[in-house]
């Protein structure tokens, strides 16, 4: 009976057994889908070092109207798959230049233009 129970885990056995799952694809969404841009321990390093590019260090003002050119004055529509509740891919025109790829450039810019778009 003793050596049965001396394999069962205590709280604090439990508690330092937990692995702590990270998505495989290494970030994490909210549930409207949008991106959490917290900084990971790890990461602080170089979200310091990304707020000293050129461009993130013109004032704010100055950075939106960037955005509005690049983002600004394009329609996108979101179509959903008939029979399914789920949202269908976007593929952009390949033949137009768009800006759509500004907010996967670091998290700061991603906080500033990701829902530039659908304004």
């Amino acid at each position: 009976v003793t050596a049965s129970l001396a394999k069962i885990p205590t709280e604090k056995t439990r508690a330092t057994q937990r692995v702590s799952k990270r998505p495989s694809r290494g970030y994490h969404t909210f549930k409207n889908r949008l991106l959490n841009i917290t900084p990971k321990k790890d990461e602080e390093d170089q979200v310091t070092a990304n707020q000293q590019a050129p461009l993130l260090r013109l004032p704010t003002e100055i950075r939106e109207q960037i955005w509005s050119e690049v983002l600004g004055g394009k329609t996108f529509q979101q179509t959903y798959n008939q029979g399914r509740n789920q949202p269908s891919k976007f593929r952009p025109n390949r033949d137009r230049k768009h800006g759509l790829a500004l907010p996967l450039t670091c998290r700061q810019i991603y906080a500033e233009t990701a829902s530039m778009p659908y304004k």
